[in-house]
């Protein structure tokens, strides 16, 4: 806290009211502004200079609200892919104006304009003007007692939403990819009437240790008096508890224009803590009374708040004396109705319940900081909240206003949100790059200024060479240091190509349940978080389309659409929609446990459980832009590996052969509440048809709080599995509360040759291949690589990272690889080629060899219904239909074509895939229903230059996530 030095306070602890200094209670008074005000636009930045606040404007808009919502500015007809549309478009100064009425009862008070939430803002009384404020992460208030006087006054305001005035780079408080630049007040809009001494501020800052919360009062004196008075607090208990703390009495002499007074409430033995299990709070009021020779003043004011210690310990976030993992969410400002956030707690608490649900605990916000709302639903909810600075840019050492701009709004928000419980921790921003002499100095200032929150310079700064810094208390990057091999130390289990070839460890790495982030942890002495973690893509849902009632519209969505119906897939797309979802929760599941699993780790931030409609449109989210289901994973199926006790099997693989015994290591994972106590876990393995392949349970111990504990490792022999299975291990702890389960899959140990009578094998349609399928004879082909090079993409297990247009774009111009783009497979799961191969409609473990070595083809020469039986999914911005496995008749003989190479002898899922389909080919069963002709199959493999998939590539020119600005 900072105190100036020459402010002179007395305090002395009474517990009573002195009577010397009692006055008559007064309490604050208000007018509402909301309703209707006058307005008008001003784009060509003339309204100063032609005085109009001593105009009458014609035009009407109801506040609070936004240009968007008022249906001012330019109608916007461009449709737009890289983001959602606002309907009405608008940048610059808006004049808002209406006339006030000020009661006589407010002759000689304080009168303070409130605007909970704007852009730069001048005002104007009367034509006399109030100085610009530029705040975009608190509210602006001005100071009209001057001239607010008894009666009849003209208050106009102008909003400049221009971005340039706003030193903040690529910041989500004024990005165009999420809430969008509006003009416009939010939230409260409202005079407010004091005695002239008042209490201007309330800070709390609790001390568990200690049992008191420190209390520190800001009382303007503006006219200097000799001043003796009191200030007596009380706290009450409530969301949950309505435990009611003791009157105290804090005394005063001065006659500083300012006073700050300082002490410290007791609060007894029995006190209730805050946190994310029990988010007890309390509201304290406090009560001032103040006396000078020849006036008296009074004031009442509350602030909530809540007895909580979020420290650390190690690389560990400690509440209260409990080790817990943050498992949180990126936030980016998506409220797809209204363009910006709410001012209300209704929908926050909505959403962190939500939240809560699906196992987070955790919310940080993306180069910006939510209204006040937000982090009162936190407090009731028990949500541990990262607010950051509205900044997504370099530190310049010659840049002194960005530097100056950034500090007060640091300095803003902590006055505004810091006594809050939630509010934890604090960030200068995401991705920032610059003068890290400069980030250590910021953070050193407000450390000072409020060091009620843990702090670090940013998140994920430097991430092409990332280093924790001296002063920072946490550390939120996506390694710990710079990039190696083996992935040792990525502390996120994805990337992008750009910044690795092998996109991540869960795509560079066979399929296993034992990795973590374990070794990434030396090189980091405090709580590391995983930094943007996931971002697995997901088709669009069409049916989402509706539900842009406001002032957004999904345009991107409708030409994702007109895509798929040009490419003959919309007849189709839901299934593909849940076929890439499925897919997504499937690798998010992996990356979640990943995590949970590493000892010593501080936490994740998920991007994100939404959709993010920006940066070219990034479906990311196992819930929709609206935090509404997509129908993909449920909360309990999400909780299985993200919640604050979980179990899990470690396993070497998730595939086997049947000379082998399944083996796994069971663990529990409890960043709960309490121990738990005297449990164990029960495990089964089952076969596809329901039958128990073998089953047991750990003996009982105790799941210590803050600890993963090791149980017993399992061994099932798998010899007398005959047939290639799918397996399904399910856990369950011995209260039945906490479940998770592992697809596995068995397969024959020896792979022999198939005797296949009529089967010809080739990798490319030459003629004499040709000639036998004219003949009558059956075909697999398997393509050799070069050969399809220009009509196939790579192979990729993962569901391609972020969005495809933004990342090709930023790989082609630094260099780098593109990613090959896909979002898994959509399988024919009852066809009968996969009578020997058990598979599911979407991709699984046991495809991610297949997959890895794939060159899925784009078959736009093919008939324009022609379904492949295993389709790769393709992203919604090059929408090529491509198959992995398809088949034609030709002639008299009918072709397989299978575009991944199979022929690794010591891959045996492989062998077994290949084994499966000559099984099927040599049967009665193999019968295509499509027929082509040579010249149209040769079309088909090996492409047409001139394919509309190809044309249709874009790169996204827009915002680059960062990359390009910090290289």
């Amino acid at each position: 806290m900072n105190i100036r030095p020459q402010v002179l306070v007395m305090l002395v602890f009474t517990s009573i009211i002195l009577t010397a200094c009692s006055s008559p209670e007064t309490s604050r008074k208000t007018i509402d502004l909301s309703g209707t005000w006058a307005f008008k636009l001003d784009s060509n930045n003339v309204g100063v200079q032609e005085q109009w606040f001593n105009g009458f404007f014609d035009e009407s808009v109801i506040l609070p609200g936004t240009t968007d919502e008022n249906k001012k500015g330019t109608p916007n007809k461009k449709i737009e892919v890289n983001h959602l549309t606002r309907k009405y478009y608008y940048v610059g100064k808006a004049w808002y104006q209406r006339t006030v009425v000020i009661p006589n009862e407010w002759q000689d008070k304080t009168i303070r304009l409130f605007l909970e939430r704007t852009k730069a803002t001048e005002v104007w009384v009367d034509g006399q003007r109030f100085p610009l404020q530029k705040h975009l992460s608190a509210p602006h208030i001005y100071d009209l007692t001057k001239v607010l006087t008894p009666g009849e006054h003209t208050l106009s305001i102008s909003v400049d939403n221009t971005p340039k005035l706003f030193p903040t780079g690529g910041s989500h408080a004024i990005a165009k990819h999420t809430q969008t630049n509006w003009n416009g007040i939010i939230g409260k809009l409202e005079l407010t009437a004091m005695d002239k001494v008042y209490i201007k501020s309330l800070k709390v800052f609790p001390d568990t240790e200690n049992k008191e919360v420190k209390v520190v009062f800001r009382l303007p004196n503006p006219e200097k008096e000799k001043l003796n008075g009191t200030i007596t607090c009380q706290a009450k208990g409530f969301n949950g508890h309505n435990h009611t703390i003791k009157k105290q009495t804090f005394e005063f002499s001065s006659s500083e224009n300012e006073i700050v007074v300082t002490g410290k409430y007791n609060m007894g033995n029995n006190f209730a803590t805050w946190d994310e299990f029990t988010p007890h709070l309390y509201r304290l009021s406090a009560k001032l009374s103040a006396k000078s020779e020849s006036n008296a003043y009074g004031d009442k004011t509350e602030e909530s708040f809540g007895m909580v210690e979020f420290t650390t310990k190690g690389t560990q976030f400690v509440v209260n004396d409990k080790f817990t993992l943050l498992r949180g969410k990126h936030d980016a400002c998506v409220f797809p109705l209204t363009g910006y956030p709410p001012t209300t707690k209704d929908e926050w608490v909505r959403q962190m319940k939500i939240c809560k649900e699906y196992g987070l605990n955790h919310y940080r916000f993306h180069s910006w900081t939510p209204p006040k709302a937000a982090f009162e639903a936190a407090d009731l909810v028990g949500i541990y909240m990262q607010p950051e600075l509205p900044q997504w840019r370099q530190f310049k050492e010659t840049d002194t206003a960005h530097f100056h701009f950034q500090r007060k709004e640091g300095e803003a928000i902590f006055d505004t949100y810091a006594n809050n419980p939630s509010f934890v921790m604090f960030a200068l921003g995401n991705e920032l790059g610059g003068s890290r002499k400069l980030m250590a100095k910021m953070v050193n200032h407000l450390k000072e200024y409020d060091g009620r929150s843990l702090f670090a310079q940013g998140s994920n700064n430097y991430f092409w060479n990332p280093k924790k810094q001296p002063n920072e208390d946490f550390f939120i990057s996506a390694r710990t240091k710079k990039k190696q091999d083996n992935f040792v130390n990525d502390i996120r289990a994805s990337f992008s190509y750009a910044n690795d070839p092998n996109a991540g460890i869960i795509n560079g790495q066979f399929p296993n349940t034992e990795r973590s982030f374990e070794a990434a942890l030396k090189h980091c002495d405090v709580p590391a978080i995983g930094h943007e973690t996931g971002q697995y893509q997901v088709l669009p849902n069409f049916n989402e389309i509706s539900k842009y009632t406001g002032v957004l519209e999904a345009r991107n969505f409708e030409v994702f659409k007109q895509r798929m119906i040009d490419q003959n897939m919309f007849s189709y797309w839901e299934e593909l929609f849940e076929a890439s979802g499925k897919h997504a929760a499937l690798c998010y599941k992996e990356d979640n446990e990943i995590s949970m699993r590493t000892p010593g780790l501080g936490g994740f931030q998920i991007l994100d459980l939404q959709d993010f409609p920006g940066q070219g449109t990034a479906l990311v989210g196992m819930l929709d832009a609206f935090m509404d289901s997509k129908g993909i994973v449920s909360p309990e199926e999400w909780r299985q590996s993200c919640a604050d006790q979980t179990i899990q099997a470690k396993m070497p693989r998730l595939v086997w052969q049947n000379n082998e015994s399944l083996t796994a290591e069971l663990i529990a994972i409890n960043y709960g509440a309490t121990d738990m106590v005297n449990n164990t876990i029960a495990w089964t393995l089952t076969g596809q048809n329901g039958t128990v392949v073998a089953s047991g349970e750990t003996p009982a111990i105790n799941f210590e709080q803050g600890k993963i504990t090791s149980l017993e490792k399992i061994s099932v022999p798998l010899s007398e599995i005959e047939t290639p299975q799918q397996l399904t291990l399910a856990l369950s702890t011995s209260n039945g509360k906490i479940t998770n389960n592992y697809h596995v899959w068995v397969y024959p140990e020896s792979i022999k040759e198939e005797k296949v009578t009529e089967v010809e094998m080739a990798t490319v349609l030459d003629m004499a291949t040709l000639a036998k399928l004219e003949n009558g004879s059956k075909v697999l082909l398997m393509p050799d690589s070069a050969s399809i090079a220009k009509n196939s993409v790579g192979g990729l297990f993962i569901s391609d990272y972020w969005c495809y247009p933004m990342f090709k774009g930023i790989c082609e111009r630094n260099n780098k690889p593109v990613s090959p783009g896909t979002l898994g497979l959509l399988i024919d799961d009852k066809h009968p080629v996969f009578k020997h191969f058990p598979t599911s409609f979407h991709s699984d473990w046991q495809w991610w060899s297949i997959m890895k070595k794939s060159r899925p083809i784009v078959l736009d020469s093919a008939d324009a219904e022609y379904r492949p039986i295993v389709q790769a999914i393709d992203n919604f911005e090059r929408c090529a239909k491509l198959g992995l496995l398809f088949e034609f008749k030709v002639g008299k003989g009918s072709v397989l074509v299978c575009s991944a190479n199979l022929n690794d002898k010591d891959d045996f899922v492989a062998q077994q895939l290949l084994r499966s389909m000559l099984r099927y080919m040599d049967s009665e069963e193999f019968s295509p229903q499509t027929t082509l002709s040579q010249n149209k199959l040769l079309s088909v493999i090996y492409g047409n230059t001139s394919t509309k998939s190809k044309s249709r590539i874009t790169n996204d020119k827009g915002n680059t996530g960062g990359y390009d600005l910090l290289q």
